[in-house]
């Protein structure tokens, strides 16, 4: 059984898992992989371990922060939006459970031939298709949210009169916006079925869309550009949208303070708290995603064999799906508001208990 894909001069559909060793497509031909003597069960353990962790933290820290703020008295903006992005988050968690648990399982049952059937047999089918898709959309629901906090800062910075006047009909009309617009990027693979293939990847027990170099032919830089404009275009804009923010927030807290005028000046101060919040989270989210995106392009560039790169590789994938527990992070150790309405919540059940 090869690695290679033969057709397309990089092994896309990579034949390897993260506890056995690279010839365990022939070691394990006839066994399933729980028992084959070239996979560790207990790196399979500590590995399954970390991730239902990881899982777990992720929906239990995002339904916490959904909780404590719809109980708040009076809700702001921000507040709503941070419900959203937490729904948004709780994808991730919800899909280790589901489609990664699941295949965990199945995988340790079969044996390597029967993976490598299966894995040629979902290759562009609607489970494929679906699960890549869903995946896609984890990521991109957390840009556009953060991209939207982002423009949302420079709106009261900048407009403050417009920005109190805003309805919250008008808010919720724009979240549901940025829901369609990150399940329409997410599906883009989707709208050109020559140029992307959907499979199954054992190493990471997920499915995922990759470009068809061969289908792709001569438009492939077209594809890559699309993908820019709407993943890439929207990180780099978030980024840019901050940093204006915060030389505008600074500018107008200095004139504020100069002019005497304290409460604008205190105004300012709090909204600059804000905007160092979400630069926390717009970097954390870097830090959790960049990994993975480098050594995709490492992976290319040098033409190592997926084999050689798997555990770096299943390292970086769910650090990438860890973006989704940043916010949770920043909020426990930034937002004394948002602890105080924790500890306050866990009071309170408690005493009905």
């Amino acid at each position: 059984m090869s690695n290679q894909t033969g057709q397309m001069g990089f092994e896309f559909n990579c034949m390897a898992v993260v506890f056995c060793t690279t010839n365990f497509t022939t070691e394990c031909e006839n066994v399933t992989l729980k028992a084959c003597p070239v996979c560790n069960m207990r790196y399979a353990a500590i590995f399954i371990t970390l991730v239902l962790i990881l899982g777990f933290m992720i929906v239990v820290g995002n339904v916490i922060i959904i909780i404590s703020t719809r109980s708040l008295k009076r809700q702001s903006k921000v507040d709503v939006i941070r419900t959203s992005l937490a729904g948004a988050d709780i994808l991730s968690g919800l899909n280790i459970f589901t489609v990664v648990a699941y295949h965990f399982a199945k995988t340790l049952n079969w044996t390597a031939a029967e993976l490598v059937q299966y894995q040629a047999s979902v290759v562009n089918t609607a489970p494929a298709v679906i699960g890549a898709v869903v995946f896609v959309f984890t990521v991109t629901s957390s840009l556009y949210h953060l991209l939207l906090l982002s423009c949302e800062r420079l709106y009261a910075i900048q407009w403050p009169i417009s920005y109190k006047l805003q309805s919250r009909s008008s808010l919720h009309r724009v979240l549901i916006g940025v829901w369609i617009i990150s399940a329409v990027t997410a599906s883009i693979p989707g709208w050109f079925p020559k140029r992307f293939v959907f499979n199954y990847f054992p190493s990471l027990f997920v499915y995922y869309p990759y470009i068809n170099i061969v289908g792709a032919g001569k438009n492939i830089d077209s594809v890559i550009a699309l993908l820019g404009v709407f993943l890439i275009l929207p990180f780099v804009l978030t980024m840019v949208i901050l940093a204006t923010t915060m030389c505008i927030g600074h500018l107008q807290f200095k004139k504020s303070k100069r002019l005497a005028n304290h409460a604008r000046a205190s105004n300012m101060k709090k909204e600059l708290s804000m905007i160092v919040h979400l630069g926390s989270m717009k970097l954390g989210f870097s830090a959790t995603v960049i990994p993975i995106v480098a050594l995709s392009i490492a992976y290319f560039s040098l033409k190592k064999s997926c084999a050689e790169i798997v555990v770096p590789t299943a390292a970086c994938f769910y650090l990438s799906m860890g973006n989704s527990l940043v916010n949770v992070v920043v909020y426990s150790l930034f937002d004394k508001d948002f602890r105080k309405c924790v500890k306050n919540d866990l009071r309170l059940r408690c005493r009905l208990c």
